[in-house]
């Protein structure tokens, strides 16, 4: 059933990626609100093309494919990334800053050697999110 979940997300995101949704999705006992306009990773050309082109506007960005920095990057606190299973962000030897607490469940998220930081720690942080076990 969760799988259809990520599938209807999927095609919601695909078919329109600026989307004002009131659904929450559960994966991991994670909940992932979406209080706010959000927009689709996919829909950008890199994670730091869609920070700066979303700018100063209170967005939840999904982070629905994988994506690699080329240069160290800062996500302001008014971009939420909401990350799915298939949003793993590789930093390879990059610092990636992120002022807004990350909404993902208990999988991997991140890869490389350099650092990540966070401007305002999440709640919880899984091991997982670097490709550790429970």
């Amino acid at each position: 059933m969760l799988n259809k979940k990520w599938i209807i997300l999927a095609i919601l995101l695909c078919a329109c990626p600026v989307f004002a949704a009131t659904v929450q999705l559960q994966q991991g006992g994670v909940s992932f609100p979406a209080s706010v306009p959000g927009v689709a990773l996919s829909s950008y050309i890199s994670l730091a093309n869609a920070v700066s082109t979303i700018g100063p506007t209170t967005t939840d960005l999904y982070c629905d494919v994988p994506t690699t920095l080329i240069a160290n990057l800062t996500v302001p606190a008014n971009i939420r990334l909401i990350v799915t299973p298939s949003g793993v962000i590789s930093y390879s030897t990059y610092t990636i800053t992120l002022d807004a607490p990350p909404i993902a469940g208990p999988y991997q998220i991140f890869s490389g050697t350099g650092q990540v930081t966070f401007g305002n720690p999440p709640d919880r942080i899984y091991s997982q999110w670097w490709g550790g076990g429970e």
